[in-house]
């Protein structure tokens, strides 16, 4: 199990890394796309696509909808 989600990890691209070590830095544990925003240098759709690739590789959780959506790590 491990082996797996390390070998997934290996193949992020940089940008949805950067989000991850974001999540892990982060107090809040539920984020939303306006607090990435505030910590990151990325433009809006590059953490779309971000979290996108997390939640779609079972790294984050997507909690909600519209622009009540947040994001949780799901390790």
């Amino acid at each position: 199990f491990y082996h797996a989600k390390y070998h997934k990890l290996q193949k992020l691209s940089e940008s949805a890394t950067t989000v991850l070590n974001s999540f892990k830095n982060n107090p809040k544990p539920k984020l939303k796309i306006s607090d990435l925003e505030q910590d990151l240098d990325l433009p809006r759709r590059t953490i779309q696509r971000s979290l996108k690739t997390l939640t779609d590789k079972a790294f984050i959780q997507k909690l909600g909808a519209g622009s009540d959506t947040k994001y949780q790590l799901v390790f």
